[in-house]
């Protein structure tokens, strides 16, 4: 039985260092995880895509003037860029520099019939933003 013990440890060793799983646990938290579109009435328009460890912009440029408040102004449109989230706040890397952004999360049942309604709120030179999420089926 010893022995038996002995090579599944070293199996299972074997087998996660072949794998070359990442351990790390920067990464994005599983609620976040789709693509978030900007709810109807905002004051920007644009497209979040957040997998586990990379988020990629879509627009953000202000509807109706060039705004500088726009957390995302810095970034590359259309390019997925390392990042993580960490209690309430996205940290997304571009150029060497962690840039952080406050957010909110809420999750609406509004009945067992329908399926939830995810929304992301964020908040650009003080004014929220809020973001749904495009597919709502899991």
């Amino acid at each position: 039985m010893r022995i038996y013990t002995v090579c599944v440890s070293l199996l299972a060793v074997f087998f996660v260092t072949a794998c070359d799983w990442d351990f790390d646990s920067n990464s994005f938290d599983y609620n976040l995880q789709g693509t978030w579109v900007t709810n109807s009435g905002g004051y920007y328009s644009g497209t979040l895509i957040i997998t586990s460890d990379r988020i990629t912009i879509q627009g953000y440029q202000a509807l109706w003037s060039n705004d500088n408040q726009c957390p995302f102004k810095d970034f590359p449109r259309g390019y997925p860029l390392k990042g993580y989230s960490d209690k309430g706040k996205l940290f997304i890397e571009y150029g060497g520099v962690l840039k952080e952004i406050p957010y909110e999360y809420t999750a609406i049942y509004p009945s067992p019939y329908y399926d939830r309604e995810r929304y992301l709120l964020l908040h650009f030179g003080g004014r929220p933003e809020s973001l749904i999420a495009y597919e709502t089926s899991y």
